[in-house]
């Protein structure tokens, strides 16, 4: 009878044959660049947004622009280089603006601002 539970208690030990291969091998799992319900641009709260740019002395602000350029490049297969976009913001500003303005009308979305008058 002993026998018999040690045979099983070996069986359920049994690693299955992918642990088997590697047991540090990252599980395998479907991944996606975008889920679905997440913005296509980097929003930040108005708050969280001024409390960085103050508190990096306006380095954020570089990073921000950042952020948006390389959403518009990945959303609009611009070929582009978000970085030098976010260094020079003060010549891309009024472009950004009125990208995502037009990306807000296109897809329905009812936001009341100038993007003439935020750039």
């Amino acid at each position: 009878m002993r026998h018999d539970a040690d045979n099983n208690q070996a069986n359920n030990d049994q690693p299955d044959s992918a642990t088997a291969l590697n047991p540090y091998a990252a599980p395998k799992a479907a991944l996606s660049h975008h889920v679905e319900g997440t913005p296509d641009d980097y929003v930040v709260a108005k708050t969280k947004f001024w409390v960085l740019f103050v508190g990096t002395f306006s380095l954020y602000g570089v990073y921000w622009f950042y952020r948006q350029w390389d959403a518009q490049k990945e959303r609009n297969g611009l070929n582009i280089w978000p970085i030098w976009r976010a260094v020079f913001s003060i010549f891309f500003t009024l472009l950004l603006t009125k990208r995502i303005d037009n990306h807000l009308l296109h897809n329905n979305v009812n936001y009341q601002w100038k993007p003439d008058v935020a750039a």
